[in-house]
């Protein structure tokens, strides 16, 4: 069983998860192949699986979610007066926008990532 070709999406998102999961698996193998877990309770033992399998599959969409981008483009910015700082936010990108006359005291920051 190659873990790189079979893992190595996990291994991208979620690497420390995904290394302590091999980790536990790796010594959880001699303890589950001398019992005989499977014969004597199939039912929990399946149970076991499809859980795990879901888990693992609600792992995969979560991660795969890609971040939405904020914009801020084409606004006019004009003829404020601020006392203190000014600050419009998170974004992403910005673009197109038009910045004049404004009078402020403190820092002006526009689009800077928290």
């Amino acid at each position: 069983m190659d873990l790189s070709s079979i893992l190595s999406n996990s291994l991208k998102y979620n690497a420390p998860l995904t290394l302590f999961t091999i980790v536990i698996l790796y010594f959880a193998q001699p303890l589950i192949s001398s019992s005989d877990l499977l014969k004597n309770h199939s039912l929990l033992f399946s149970s076991t699986i499809i859980i795990i399998l879901n888990l693992f599959l609600m792992l995969a969409i979560k991660t795969s979610k890609k971040k939405s981008k904020t914009k801020l483009s084409l606004n006019e910015i004009e003829n404020n007066e601020v006392d203190n700082d000014m600050n419009l936010g998170a974004y992403d990108e910005v673009s197109g926008n038009k910045i004049k006359g404004n009078k402020i005291k403190g820092d002006f920051t526009l689009g800077k990532k928290n």
